[in-house]
């Protein structure tokens, strides 16, 4: 059974951070097992004793369920969420700070004196040098005209208000959201992460008497104010949406898959350290696939980017998560790919020859990978390299479906289809290179966009027939070989279907933000570019599903490397 607590605006997670990247080490593990009375008498703080030149974690982490004023609904998760959270930064192994100092409030510990004294502290004893984290669960609410609020242990609902049917708390007693942005500002730390997992929907906080209608104050974003360069938003869900709990698994949705991502499960390229931007794609499939299943819809958001370097937040023991062990280099069949007669050679710039698969790979060609390198069998695949739909239309772990058997191999991740291509001697083309070879070398790539004297690799008129794209009577995947008119003509033969058939992997890595100034930036680059393989990876040509402008060669499309789309699939090519 799905439960809810908050709305739309319930997550709020803002990074600040210096240019560089977060260099992990320690010799003490911080927050366990010690206390130290400070001036929030009777909550759980670490010790505060730190030498110059250490990397040090200070944390204020606060979670309510339960309320002095009896109308304020009471929770479920978030004195549990606040501790998972404290549990994990209090192990070295995943956050290995030179030492940590952590307050923890919980219950009747967090009341409106004890927080903003706590925050206060924060400032005065932060330094530039240190990371800062704030975390926050409980109520939230918005009222009047739109001034946004912390509900504390002890704030008390407007009763003046309240037998008026408006949904208000005493703002004497919560902690309105301009003096919470003051507080966080004065924190002196470059590197700040603070996470708010609460609500902003009236009608979620104040528990009223049955039939009674109450109206309930139009809602508006109380973090606008709070961004700027080096800082991130991110939401635990969409606009009127409400951010679930889940008895199932005893902590609210978006924190439950927070924790597990922090440990290790959203490191997608198995680096051992957990990125700002794993932890934004692995929650963004997670956290809205579980509370679909709970009858649920929820979708967490990112509302505000500014990244220049990578962000790393944890890292972990190898054991957490395994990586799959190397693959053989050498295929065992001669048609894992074509013989080096059938290549396609194209020149992608002056004296650099390089050489195509004139063919998407196929389902024979990739069952003959598949039987070489067990692991990465549809029953065997680690859950890393995959969204769940690895082969899904494979009937057997070692079947593909009858009669397909020259048809291109879809439902592969990038993960799958680079795996491949390393095992066959060969790799996934630059979105350059593709190009190239869909244009008969008549187009460019930049970072703005894709230069082009040829719209389709036949010429620039649309025609239907040429390629396998969508239509009234979609049939699925076409043969490899099909639609040869359609194909790109270079001297040593025709590359088949570059538009159309099934969408191709690409090598060039491509994420998206917003600027403070609300303004998108899309960055691609090859790999070669940046040293760390990205967020998204790029997509060319179409498939059967797409319609005339996903057929055209300048189209760019991009997906999380764990994809396994029905209409995807990939090619090779060798230097």
């Amino acid at each position: 059974m799905l439960k809810t607590k908050i709305d739309a605006l319930s997550m709020i997670f803002a990074l600040f951070f210096a240019t560089g990247v977060l260099a992990f080490s320690a010799d003490e593990k911080g927050v366990s097992g010690r206390t130290k009375d400070r001036a929030m008498s009777g909550s759980r703080v670490a010790s505060d004793s730190t030498m110059e030149g250490q990397r040090v974690l200070r944390a204020l982490i606060i979670g309510i369920n339960r309320f002095q004023d009896g109308k304020i609904r009471e929770l479920n998760y978030c004195r549990s969420d606040a501790e998972g959270l404290t549990a994990l930064i209090s192990d070295r192994n995943y956050i290995p700070f030179d030492s940590v100092a952590a307050t923890t409030l919980l219950d009747h510990e967090a009341t409106k004196e004890r927080v903003r004294a706590a925050l206060e502290d924060l400032g005065r004893r932060s330094s530039p040098q240190d990371t800062v984290i704030v975390y926050f669960s409980s109520h939230g609410i918005q009222q009047n005209q739109g001034e946004a609020f912390w509900v504390l242990h002890d704030s008390r609902v407007d009763m003046e208000a309240y037998n008026r049917r408006q949904l208000r708390v005493d703002p004497e007693t919560a902690l309105e959201q301009s003096e919470i942005t003051k507080l966080l500002n004065g924190i002196r730390a470059r590197r700040l992460l603070v996470l708010v997992d609460s609500c902003f929907s009236a009608a979620t906080v104040i528990s009223y008497p049955r039939g009674k209608n109450f109206k309930a104050p139009k809602v508006r974003n109380p973090f606008d104010n709070f961004k700027g360069e080096g800082r991130v938003v991110i939401t635990a869900s969409e606009g009127t949406q409400r951010a679930a709990e889940l008895p199932s698994l005893g902590h609210g949705a978006f924190t439950y898959f927070l924790l597990k991502g922090l440990k290790g499960k959203a490191d997608s390229n198995l680096d051992n350290v957990v990125e700002l931007w794993e932890i934004w794609q692995y929650l963004d499939k997670k956290v809205t696939d579980a509370v679909h299943k709970e009858g649920g819809e929820q979708r967490p958001t990112i509302s505000s980017v500014h990244l220049t370097h990578g962000f790393p937040l944890t890292t972990y023991p190898l054991g957490d998560v395994q990586k799959p062990a190397s693959l053989p280099g050498k295929p065992d069949h001669t048609t894992a790919v074509p013989p080096d007669a059938e290549w396609i050679t194209i020149n992608k710039d002056v004296g650099m020859p390089l050489r195509v698969s004139p063919t998407e790979i196929t389902n024979r060609q990739f069952l003959d990978f598949v039987m070489a390198n067990p692991k990465w069998r549809k029953d065997r695949i680690p859950e890393y390299y995959h969204d769940g739909d690895y082969l899904r239309h494979w009937p057997g772990p070692k079947t593909y479906p009858k009669g397909l058997e020259d048809h291109p191999v879809t439902y592969v991740s990038w993960f799958a289809a680079k795996a491949f291509a390393e095992w066959a001697g060969a790799r996934l083309p630059s979105e350059s290179e593709w190009t190239t070879a869909a244009s008969g070398g008549k187009g460019t790539v930049s970072q703005t966009g894709v230069s082009l004297t040829r719209l389709y690799p036949w010429g620039n008129k649309w025609n239907p027939a040429l390629c396998n794209h969508r239509s009234g009577t979609d049939t699925g995947t076409a043969s490899v070989h099909a639609f040869e008119r359609g194909g790109s003509l270079w001297p040593g033969g025709t590359i088949y279907n570059l538009s159309g058939n099934a969408w191709e992997w690409c090598n060039d890595w491509v994420f998206e933000y917003l600027t403070p100034a609300g303004t998108k930036q899309i960055v691609m680059a090859p790999v070669g570019a940046n040293k760390k393989p990205a967020l998204n990876r790029l997509i060319k040509g179409g498939s059967f599903l797409a319609d005339r402008l996903g057929c055209m060669i300048g189209s760019r499309v991009w997906a999380d490397p764990r994809l396994c789309a029905e209409d995807g699939g990939f090619r090779v090519v060798r230097d």
